[in-house]
């Protein structure tokens, strides 16, 4: 009803209606009690039988007729009026203009009926059914635009959980990163110095080879009895030692690999998240 009421006011009082617009009051700010009650919130009991009369005989569409008398009467009023005291008249002041210039108190004839039930816009039953036909058409498009943002909601909804778990599990793989390279760098400051004292060793080991070579002349008596275990017990520091170096080295290769195969995961992680957004 009420778009059929701005459809008919843009062609039956452009001025106003335009007036109206550029001012920012709609119709529904006004004239949706209009319709709702059948004018009755205002009109005497008397005028409001003589309203559904019309109603039974022609139909709601006589609210429209109704509706556009009420406007064109108050029309030269509110091309003079702004903004807020435009709406206010609209609400409140709209049917002062047919109260009756003779009324006495003690009349129930406060309001010229005259004026409202004559001079009544004739409307085109076709014109009313391509307003019909419009705002179905329009109501239709609207529907789905609230289905389409309601589908974009939860499609949002759902890439926001998405992002959130692809968040954690980039905060966990920084982590394990984190881990790995200072497995790393603990590794790579421990091996010199193993190294290191795997040479010294075998330093050592060669020296005392060497010591024991230059005794070979000597008498048995000579050579200290225990040079033998000695050197078993250096041979076996240098094994221990060789096996934690070869040991460290397997651990150090691990986390390279470790080190690498999170790296990998980070990329693609981060190449998803991209996309995702």
């Amino acid at each position: 009803m009420l778009y059929k009421f701005d459809r008919l006011m843009e062609i039956y009082h452009p001025s106003l209606f335009n007036h109206l617009i550029k001012r920012g009051i709609r119709s529904n700010s006004f004239a949706s009690q209009w319709f709702l009650t059948l004018f009755s919130y205002k009109f005497p009991i008397d005028v409001i039988l003589r309203i559904y009369d019309f109603v039974i005989f022609e139909g709601v569409d006589f609210l429209l007729k109704l509706a556009l008398r009420l406007m064109a009467l108050n029309e030269s009023i509110l091309l003079r009026l702004n903004s807020d005291s435009l709406l206010a008249y609209l609400n409140t002041n709209i049917l002062d203009v047919l109260v009756r210039k003779d009324f006495q108190p003690g009349s129930n004839q406060y309001y010229d009926t005259s004026k409202i039930f004559t001079g009544f816009t004739n409307l085109n039953p076709n014109l009313l059914q391509k307003f019909e036909a419009e705002f179905q058409k329009l109501y239709a498009l609207n529907e789905k635009k609230l289905d389409d943002i309601n589908l974009l909601n939860l499609t949002n909804g759902k890439l926001r959980n998405q992002i959130k778990y692809l968040q954690m599990d980039l905060f966990n793989l920084n982590k394990d990163h984190l881990q790995v390279v200072q497995g790393l760098i603990n590794l790579k400051v421990r091996l010199p110095e193993l190294m290191s004292q795997n040479s010294d060793l075998e330093d050592d080991i060669q020296s005392l080879i060497n010591t024991l070579n230059d005794m070979k002349d000597f008498k048995e008596d000579d050579v200290p009895h225990n040079i033998e275990q000695h050197i078993e017990q250096l041979l076996v520091e240098n094994k221990s030692e060789t096996e934690r170096n070869i040991a460290l080295e397997d651990q150090l290769n691990e986390l390279v690999e470790q080190e690498h195969q999170v790296d990998s995961q980070l990329k693609a992680l981060k190449k998803g998240w991209f996309w995702n957004k």
